[in-house]
């Protein structure tokens, strides 16, 4: 007889990239999410910044156990053609301290072969504290190819991030992840129309002058699963039974209608909607 392990269902930062971390972890809490990704790595000027012993992140250990929620990734470390090794040491140290398994990765070196060699370096780093660097290819970034993740992966140990709009913009072909499904521990859950929106003088105002339209669509303007053209249930077929699943579904319009307590419960409904459980 076989037994059937109930697909846990997350909630990704970019969900709610505006909210202070009480606000998320307490909100993530009372949605009822199975696990939480947390965002140590700033991306704009904005961002909190953690470091090991600082005030902020022992506040954040603080928050992580009183919700109670266990924290499965870390976002999102870039590695670039400057990155060395004692760039990413303080981040492993924080991710083992929150019990984190895996480290969210974006490649930002155009040149694959130095690439996978700094990859190859983070992993020897990162075996022993039992985390696992997973490289997620984004469609704007230089390192934009799922079939050159998996290579990557098979070279260094790392593995690959399954978020369903870069799939879908990438126009990659499922097969590469279902013939590698033991690379994918993770599967992102969102959205997205056909085309790629042209923004033109209707950006949000939260954006670039320069940021380019996919970027925009990727930060502010995912769609709920089952609101686009992504092929979702062909996602969820590639990826190993029992994969995972956050919610990564940045919004603004919704979010301008939605407390973070009720957007987050309406994203816990269409995961437990999507997962089929």
């Amino acid at each position: 007889m076989s037994i059937t392990v109930p697909t846990r269902i997350g909630i990704a930062p970019l969900s709610a990239v505006t909210a202070t971390a009480r606000e998320y972890l307490e909100a993530a809490a009372r949605a009822r999410f199975d696990f939480v990704g947390l965002r140590l790595s700033p991306v704009t000027a904005a961002d909190v910044v953690y470091t090991p012993g600082n005030a902020a992140f022992a506040e954040l250990k603080s928050l992580v156990a009183d919700s109670g929620l266990d924290v499965f990734d870390i976002e999102v470390f870039s590695l670039t053609p400057q990155t060395r090794r004692d760039d990413w040491l303080p981040l492993l140290e924080m991710t083992a301290d929150l019990g984190a398994s895996l480290l969210n990765i974006v490649g930002d070196d155009p040149d694959s072969a130095a690439l996978t060699e700094l990859i190859a370096e983070l992993c020897a780093d990162s075996a022993p504290l039992g985390i696992t660097p997973v490289i997620e290819p984004i469609a704007y970034r230089p390192m934009n190819s799922y079939s050159l993740a998996v290579q990557i992966a098979r070279a260094t140990g790392c593995a690959v991030e399954l978020d369903a709009l870069h799939v879908f913009r990438t126009g990659t072909d499922l097969s590469v992840v279902t013939q590698n499904r033991d690379l994918f521990p993770i599967l992102q859950l969102c959205d997205a129309p056909a085309e790629v929106p042209i923004w033109g003088d209707s950006r949000p105002a939260a954006a670039s002058p320069v940021d380019e339209d996919m970027l925009i669509e990727s930060r502010f303007n995912r769609l709920l699963p089952g609101r686009g053209a992504a092929p979702l249930a062909a996602m969820r077929e590639a990826v190993a039974p029992g994969t995972p699943v956050a919610l990564e579904v940045p919004n603004l319009d919704l979010q301008a209608r939605y407390s973070v307590d009720d957007y987050f419960a309406l994203l816990h409904q269409e995961g437990v909607s999507f997962v089929g459980e």
